[in-house]
């Protein structure tokens, strides 16, 4: 990605308006579906529905078949992932300097990885509609609090 921005010899504001742009775009569209798939009980009884008539047929071609798809699944899932967090680390590179990154990019990871400890390792429940909230009024704040030079309101400072 470093090599990609370089290629093209625009000002600061263009490169952080072509990294910031996009992944907001997708983050607000996945907090959006995520926000309508929040009715856990209604989506996960489809699924086992879903399941449940997958394995119903030949075991040996739903074997295939579900390998496949939960490979391809996770390959998206990751690559989408990795994508975004590219884009917004790229763009928080050029505005800060990489040694600013690495700090948030550790910080990131301890948060990440206590998250998972109470999910998995403690078993703990945690609200994920307060969760999606709090991070929606975030998220909103950055886009309303980030300014430009001009002293508008700039969507993509972070």
């Amino acid at each position: 990605m470093v090599w990609l921005i370089g290629r093209f010899h625009g000002g600061e504001f263009d490169v952080q308006a072509a990294t910031g742009l996009p992944s907001l775009i997708v983050l607000l569209i996945v907090m959006n579906w995520f926000f309508h798939k929040v009715s856990w009980t209604g989506w996960i009884s489809r699924h086992h529905k879903r399941r449940r008539s997958l394995l119903a047929g030949d075991p040996e071609t739903n074997k295939r078949r579900m390998v496949a798809g939960l490979a391809l699944l996770g390959f998206t899932s990751v690559y989408r992932e990795c994508f975004e967090v590219v884009i917004f680390l790229q763009n928080l590179r050029e505005l800060y300097g990489s040694s600013v990154v690495l700090e948030g990019v550790v910080i990131g990871c301890l948060f990440t990885g206590a998250a998972g400890v109470l999910t998995f390792a403690l078993h703990q429940r945690l609200p994920y509609r307060r969760l999606l909230i709090i991070t929606g009024v975030m998220l909103l704040f950055v886009l309303l609090t980030g300014k430009s030079r001009s002293g508008g309101v700039a969507v993509v400072d972070v």
